[in-house]
């Protein structure tokens, strides 16, 4: 350790010393040239006698100049012309980077707005699918994608309003999606009031299905004194869920026909042939739909 600090003390003092030496070299070259500038104006010489020789004394001092001097100076003007070069070229980069960051940002802007008013769209033209679905009880494929995709939204949505969560049950009913519907029963209580008949008819065809015909006949019995205000298509569904469910129905079918019949306006020839193929489509429904259960319940365990 004291070998290097000995070592690094004489490297300062040569350093020291070749800095005096310099310095006082140039200092003996300056008083040197004054010299000959006082020498120079005193003498009886001519003016353009002693321009010519003010001229020979600063060739004399370029040329004594040493080559690293000149070398420095020549390697600061370089520095500082490519200082000034990197700075404005820093400059004209941050502020294209500013721009393009000030068009990002305004496109981005644009998209939210853009998908707020897609949003809002597919709200509303689902709303009105809704509305059309529980006039007629059809629904084609068109639609039911879109009601689809309002689906995700609601299921993507962190917090859902009471209209929500209505919206969101009546929908996943609508497009047969019953777990996620089962489950908003089961999570709201007092959801099934505030729903329409229709939900609720399509509600007791998912009981059917599943097997829980007890339940279905629950929602039927409570839809039984306001069915005559249904429109015709749920007026007609209503009639064949009760058939269904009714044990009592091979005693009971000239009943259920004659209603068939009143709902048409057709005949009652034409009103027992409707709701015969109709039970039995049903039931081969209600066949498929089990074994597809079945099926979905194995992968899962």
């Amino acid at each position: 350790m004291n070998w290097f600090l000995l070592i690094f003390l004489s490297l300062c003092a040569i350093g020291f010393a070749a800095i005096l030496i310099v310095n006082h070299y140039r200092l003996r070259k300056n008083v040197l040239v004054e010299q000959l500038l006082e020498l120079a104006q005193h003498s009886d010489r001519t003016d353009s006698e002693k321009f010519e020789f003010l001229a020979e004394v600063v060739k004399l001092e370029n040329m004594q100049v040493a080559w690293y001097e000149k070398s420095i100076s020549t390697i600061g003007v370089v520095a500082f012309f490519s200082m000034l070069i990197t700075v404005g070229l820093q400059t004209v980069n941050s502020a294209r980077q500013s721009v393009e960051d000030d068009k990002l940002r305004t496109q981005i802007a644009e998209l939210a707005s853009q998908k707020n008013d897609t949003e809002n769209i597919i709200r509303e033209v689902s709303s009105a699918i809704v509305r059309l679905y529980t006039k007629t009880g059809k629904l084609d494929e068109k639609d039911s994608k879109i009601l689809r995709h309002r689906l995700m939204q609601l299921e993507n949505s962190q917090n859902m309003s009471n209209i929500e969560i209505v919206e969101n049950y009546k929908i996943a009913m609508i497009v047969g999606d019953f777990q996620n519907a089962i489950r908003l029963l089961e999570d709201n209580i007092g959801l099934l009031d505030s729903t329409s008949y229709a939900d609720q008819i399509t509600l007791a065809e998912y009981y059917f299905f599943t097997g829980v015909e007890e339940q279905a006949r629950n929602i039927v019995e409570t839809l039984r004194n306001r069915s005559y205000s249904f429109t015709e298509m749920w007026q007609y569904k209503y009639v064949a869920l009760s058939a269904l469910l009714d044990p009592n129905f091979e005693d009971q079918s000239d009943n259920y026909f004659r209603q068939v019949a009143g709902i048409f306006r057709i005949t009652l020839e034409e009103a027992r042939s409707r709701l015969e193929a109709d039970l039995n489509q049903y039931n081969n429904e209600k066949v498929i739909f089990r074994s597809d259960l079945k099926r979905e319940l194995k992968k899962i365990k």
